[in-house]
């Protein structure tokens, strides 16, 4: 018998793993191990990535390609209307929104953006945050401190550049000015009883720090963009 953990899939995630153990049955006791619904959506992701690269020579039929394509684009939406896809998967929602907007469109990814930040201004430094440089080193107050002095290094043009090609930067940058304006309003005793819920949250302070930071970096590049 084999000591692989066995997981318990959604329906539609279930579906997902069964289609790459057919379409990769090299890889079927990986695919097996795969465990949560974010590993098993990114591995997918990329997989589907792979062979649009190579074409061909994957020797993969363009029908078993375009059905994993058409599982994803079932898979997406659907998870898109339950909650923030960057709050439920932000490591993987990169990925997912790149390949939504290729496969669908940019409106489509755009309109999920606005939806989840419109009355909710304070996901929008989570979101950035799944958009960080994720090579740049963030454990430890040394590493805090490094970054808030060049928080270049956290979020570049590069991060910019992927983000934008795939959502409007525009509903971002409004919303991270809204929340401010939430958060200086709290700061007087006169918010929102929602927004002095959400503020009064308890959160890791390093990854509010680090959100601040991409927040921040994120705006300046914005700032240039628009004027130039």
């Amino acid at each position: 018998m084999s000591d692989a953990p066995e997981f318990t899939d959604l329906p539609e995630f279930a579906k997902l793993r069964e289609l790459l153990q057919a379409l990769l049955p090299e890889e079927q006791p990986k695919i097996k191990e795969l465990g949560g619904q974010e590993e098993l959506l990114s591995f997918a992701l990329q997989t589907y990535e792979k062979l649009q690269e190579k074409g061909s020579q994957t020797g993969t039929p363009a029908s078993e390609q375009e059905e994993l394509k058409n599982a994803l684009m079932e898979l997406i939406p659907d998870e898109a209307g339950k909650a923030p896809l960057y709050l439920n998967y932000p490591e993987a929602s990169p990925l997912i929104f790149e390949f939504w907007a290729e496969a669908e469109s940019y409106e489509a990814v755009s309109e999920h953006i606005r939806k989840t930040l419109y009355g909710t201004p304070h996901n929008a430094p989570k979101l950035l945050y799944c958009y960080r440089n994720k090579t740049a080193p963030i454990q430890g107050p040394e590493a805090l401190q490094a970054l808030q002095e060049n928080p270049e290094l956290l979020f570049r043009e590069k991060e910019y550049t992927a983000l934008a090609k795939v959502m409007n930067p525009e509903l971002i940058y409004r919303a991270l000015h809204l929340n401010r304006a939430i958060r200086k309003m709290n700061v007087f005793g006169i918010g929102t009883q929602e927004s002095v819920q959400e503020s009064g949250k308890e959160e890791e302070n390093d990854t509010e720090s680090l959100e601040e930071i991409v927040s921040e970096r994120f705006m300046q590049i914005h700032e240039l963009r628009r004027s130039s």
